[in-house]
């Protein structure tokens, strides 16, 4: 069984177990969204069958615009964390550094082992984050009769850099079209699915500011997962549009009216709220220590969490540079927006903006010190929590999948003393 087979039988066994036993504070729209990512891996198992092309890249709209099959094999792994330790062997074997990326080191490995389909493309760009770059020119050696094609991200968002992009885009088109068959750009298709996801943005930056209520009105689980997961539930992501609309206008009503109950019966707010940046590990479970200790967490910062926030526009708006952007162009304000990029500022920044917004108590950041781009901000968040917010720090230093890095038990144990020591202090003062 492949690991693709196993995800899609590790969600179903989810939406199970979520129907017959609902955990504390779980919203029906949480089982709406479980299904969607069920929806989402059958149809790349169902592609994978009929032999459609996969593009290894970033899920994009132009992805599917030209007839591509986005997939992201790390994203599959959170459902199948027992295959980890497989897959680490397998990367040793195949004398990959055990010292890169994770993301990008699974990835290889997933494509490599035949646990996901094999590219039908592979797209790369120098100039963003580095591992990933050379992660996928090892993935071209690895399957050199796959067709390749390599831009150059711009280090600055501004205007000049999407349109630098923009002609870049629309040479891979052109490349892509020639080269892998069944592949052609549709841009009726693609406006389509820009137009669903700014539809989807808007209720996710309404879910944004929801996270704002006190007392919080989502489970732990969905503190966690939703706050990092709302771009892979955008339209253009899933099978079926309107039903990734429909979900977020469920969703929405459902939180608002959760919310509006929370205040009528006086509900106590809970006892911290604390952000993560990046999350915890793969393979470390916390949600059971944060419900013990009531807390909650607002919000986990990744790349997206810019456009999550609506501190960067994105998607058909014509107020950031005073004029309409072409598809191609919308998807280059997307890439370069991601705040681990824009040489590392807009990461700091976004991350203490976001706890100004949701009112946290504490940040515990994540320090993947395989992530060349985030790793060393860690410090800088820190610093400027403590002295602009007025809130501590927890720097955890693991990755994001090795186990043997840090262990499960020692991660939780260093964020339940982070905690304790926090509500100890309130208690006195």
């Amino acid at each position: 069984m492949t690991a693709l087979e196993k995800a899609i039988r590790a969600i179903s066994e989810r939406i199970r177990s979520m129907e017959n036993n609902p955990a504390p504070g779980q919203l029906k729209s949480d089982i709406l969204g479980a299904k969607l990512d069920l929806e989402e891996y059958m149809a790349i198992q169902d592609a994978w069958k009929e032999g459609k092309p996969f593009l290894v890249w970033q899920r994009t709209s132009m992805a599917k615009a030209l007839g591509f099959q986005p997939l992201s094999p790390p994203t599959i792994l959170q459902y199948v964390p027992e295959d980890i330790p497989s897959f680490r062997k397998k990367a040793e074997a195949m004398e990959m550094p055990s010292y890169s990326c994770d993301h990008v080191l699974m990835n290889n490995v997933a494509y490599a082992s035949g646990e996901v389909p094999m590219p039908g493309m592979i797209f790369t760009a120098s100039g963003g984050c580095p591992v990933t770059t050379y992660g996928h020119k090892a993935l071209m050696e690895f399957y050199p009769e796959v067709p390749s094609y390599t831009i150059d991200y711009p280090l600055i968002y501004n205007e000049e850099s999407i349109s630098y992009m923009d002609q870049q885009l629309q040479e891979f088109v052109n490349y892509a079209e020639q080269n892998v068959p069944g592949v052609h750009y549709d841009r009726d298709y693609h406006l389509e699915l820009l137009e669903a996801d700014a539809k989807g943005l808007e209720f996710i930056r309404q879910d944004w500011k929801l996270r704002a209520g006190k007392p919080f009105p989502m489970s732990v689980e969905d503190g966690l997962a939703g706050g990092a997961m709302p771009i892979h539930r955008l339209p253009s992501q899933c099978p079926n549009i309107q039903r990734s609309l429909d979900y977020w206008r469920i969703r929405i009503d459902e939180i608002h009216e959760r919310s509006e109950q929370l205040k009528k019966e006086n509900a106590e707010p809970e006892s911290l709220r604390v952000m993560w940046v990046w999350g915890p590990p793969g393979y470390v479970k916390v949600n059971d220590l944060l419900r013990e200790k009531n807390v909650v967490v607002p919000s986990v910062q990744v790349g997206p969490t810019p456009y999550y926030s609506g501190r960067k526009k994105g998607f058909l708006d014509e107020t950031e540079f005073g004029r309409k952007l072409t598809p191609f162009e919308e998807e280059a304000r997307m890439l370069l927006g991601y705040c681990w990029r824009q040489c590392g500022v807009e990461w700091v920044d976004e991350a203490i903006s976001s706890c100004r917004d949701l009112e946290c108590d504490a940040i515990i950041i994540s320090q993947f010190h395989d992530c060349t781009s985030t790793a060393s901000l860690s410090r800088l968040i820190a610093e400027r929590a403590e002295n602009e917010l007025g809130i501590p720090a927890l720097i955890i230093d693991t990755k994001i999948y090795d186990v043997n890095v840090l262990p499960p038990d020692q991660y939780r144990s260093m964020v339940s003393e982070f905690l304790d020591m926090i509500l100890e202090t309130r208690s006195f003062s």
